[in-house]
């Protein structure tokens, strides 16, 4: 079974979802959908398009071709340190604190995070569903989700 197949299944199950929601989503029946985790039918590129759209992934995790993740957890350290972000972590967890900065959110205040999946998770999604061609636009995006994220840790 090749990656794609895994991580279809994985992802969908992480999801909650049946192979007929999902099925009924992309507008094929469940037998066809069934072929693609089983390996026996390969999806055309707009199918895949729909899946990931779908499934909340990027074609790349979907399809198996990203980086490990302790590359990416590493890359998401280094850009938020390039924006200015002070990275704390131990063995299993991330706490971010936010940077001296014009905007809202005291630099004083942090967002924690359970376990460096969940960090990369989150760190990574925006970063993957931010506009990559304005730097500004991105960083603002990162922004604004962790200052949501840490709205929610308030005590």
């Amino acid at each position: 079974m090749s990656s794609f197949n895994i991580n279809l299944k994985k992802y969908r199950e992480l999801r909650g979802m049946t192979q007929q929601e999902i099925a009924s989503q992309l507008g094929i029946s469940q037998q066809a959908y069934g072929q693609y985790e089983r390996a026996t039918r390969e999806p055309r590129i707009d199918t895949l398009r729909s899946m990931s759209k779908i499934l909340g992934v990027s074609l790349d995790e979907l399809l198996g071709t990203t980086d490990n993740a302790a590359d990416r957890f590493t890359r998401c350290i280094a850009y938020l340190e390039s924006l200015g972000f002070r990275i704390e972590q131990d063995e299993t967890s991330v706490c971010v604190y936010f940077p001296d900065s014009p905007k809202s959110i005291s630099h004083e205040q942090s967002v924690s995070f359970p376990t460096k999946d969940l960090f990369t998770a989150c760190i990574s999604s925006v970063l993957d569903r931010s506009d990559r061609e304005n730097a500004k636009r991105r960083e603002d995006a990162v922004y604004n989700a962790l200052a949501v994220i840490a709205l929610f840790q308030k005590p």
